[in-house]
């Protein structure tokens, strides 16, 4: 008896130890497929990149016949892929189950209301979120009875969140890069413009100094007080263009919004902007919000200069 029960407890022991091997296996398994998705979405550098390999994992979690990703917008969802069906054949494997898909935070199993065993199949919704930010959802459709563990549940979970924090950073990088392009559009248009003034005005003076020149080579023997008279005509000139430099160059110089802030840097600019033109300038900017967004500053900041443009 005392060998039995030794040989009993053995035996309870070697299937406590099984099991735990077996979850400490599947733990690992787990392990490794969140760092490969943390690895994948890494290298992706698109969102297509991102929507292409977003359906891979969960269906390594849940084996499944078909995936689709849909995307919130404001109009309603849009499809962004789907793999194992058409998006024309999409609409009609996921109709019976559109009455039960209604969770938009937690993971969600759905079988159709004329298969209420899931025998025949059966649908999971996995929501795609950024904190507490909903950016859409990935559907899952598998043959057969689901059953999803706890841990499994989990992963899928902790997986929505890593493609959810993707898609909203990719988004973040498409909108900085386009704004950096419109940037760099936007200061090539303004070197092209430059470069025109600079040559329309005074490169175009400049040569025609340069053969007035040859002239006054000759009028030095020849006739120096018409030299004399054309030496005074052309100081005012040369008096104009290099106030009409200094303009440019001051138009150019970067306003320091960052030292000496907007209020400051606003008042600055116009003051000098007045010295510049020989004016007399009174500023009054003791209304001015002090919030204003970078994006209204700068917006704000072009009216002004603008304006005191057409006005010089």
């Amino acid at each position: 008896q005392q060998e039995r029960r030794h040989q009993t407890e053995l035996e309870s022991l070697l299937q406590q130890q099984q099991a735990l091997n077996r979850q400490l296996q599947r733990t690992n398994a787990q392990l490794a497929l969140l760092s490969e998705v943390n690895s994948s979405l890494a290298v992706s550098a698109s969102l297509d990149e991102i929507f292409d390999v977003a359906l891979l994992f969960p269906q390594r979690i849940i084996p499944s016949e078909a995936a689709a990703l849909w995307l919130h917008d404001a109009t309603g969802a849009i499809l962004a892929r789907t793999t194992g069906v058409t998006a024309e054949r999409l609409n009609t494997l996921r109709s019976p189950f559109l009455a039960g898909l209604r969770d938009q935070k937690n993971v969600q199993i759905v079988t159709a209301p004329a298969d209420p065993d899931g025998l025949a199949g059966v649908c999971l919704r996995l929501p795609l979120h950024d904190g507490a930010v909903n950016v859409g959802w990935i559907e899952l459709y598998t043959k057969g009875k689901l059953s999803l563990l706890d841990d499994d549940r989990a992963l899928l979970h902790t997986i929505a969140g890593e493609i959810g924090e993707a898609i909203t950073g990719a988004r973040r990088r498409a909108r900085e890069e386009r704004s950096i392009y419109e940037l760099e559009q936007a200061i090539a248009q303004e070197r092209a413009r430059i470069a025109r003034d600079i040559h329309d005005g005074l490169a175009q003076t400049l040569a025609f100094r340069r053969m007035r020149v040859d002239l006054w080579l000759d009028w030095l023997d020849q006739d120096p007080e018409r030299l004399r008279q054309e030496l005074l005509a052309y100081k005012p000139v040369l008096r104009e263009q290099i106030a009409e430099l200094r303009r440019a160059i001051f138009a150019l110089r970067p306003i320091q919004f960052d030292e000496l802030g907007f209020v400051g840097g606003l008042h600055h600019y116009i003051v000098e902007f007045g010295q510049q033109q020989g004016w007399e300038t009174q500023v009054d900017l003791s209304g001015l919000s002090a919030f204003l967004s970078p994006q209204l500053e700068a917006i704000c900041f072009r009216i002004v200069q603008e304006a005191l443009t057409n006005v010089a």
